[in-house]
């Protein structure tokens, strides 16, 4: 809830504008990375990326923190930043549009939807099927390991 506007350029350079000071500065990952995604604490979620733009290791923390002592989530398997889903309540999903299986990182789950992914929320998955927007609680069908 500051004035700051977060960016990436087509560099993969991360970029923080902070409106008040009229003040823009990098942040100095030294990986090639991906903007993921923010959450409702002003986290901010971004992925290093492998030799193939994989997101393989996935860093948060706040902008107002040294980004070496953000949090890190390794990834057993590397996944493309367009199918990493951050919500607003720290939650951390990777898709499987083939399999239609979302894999909540945090608890090492999985969910099955039918139809079109649309979107994560908190507690919540949207998809449009045979036409019809449906929203529904999000319920664990067993661990990914499994």
């Amino acid at each position: 809830y500051t004035d700051k506007l977060i960016y990436q350029d087509y560099r993969r350079k991360l970029y923080v504008r902070d409106g008040i000071n009229n003040v823009t500065r990098t942040l100095p990952f030294k990986s090639s990375i991906a903007l993921l995604g923010v959450d409702l604490e002003d986290k901010v979620y971004v992925g290093a990326l492998d030799y193939q733009n994989k997101v393989s290791i996935i860093y948060y923390g706040k902008l107002t923190d040294d980004i070496n002592k953000w949090h890190q989530i390794n990834l057993n398997t590397s996944a493309d930043a367009e199918n990493i889903i951050i919500t607003q309540n720290e939650g951390v999903f990777i898709v499987s549009k083939q399999e239609n299986i979302v894999y909540n990182i945090r608890d090492d789950s999985k969910v099955e939807y039918n139809g079109e992914l649309v979107e994560i929320l908190n507690d919540y998955i949207v998809t449009i099927e045979y036409g019809q927007l449906k929203k529904e609680h999000l319920t664990v069908v067993k661990k990914a390991a499994e």
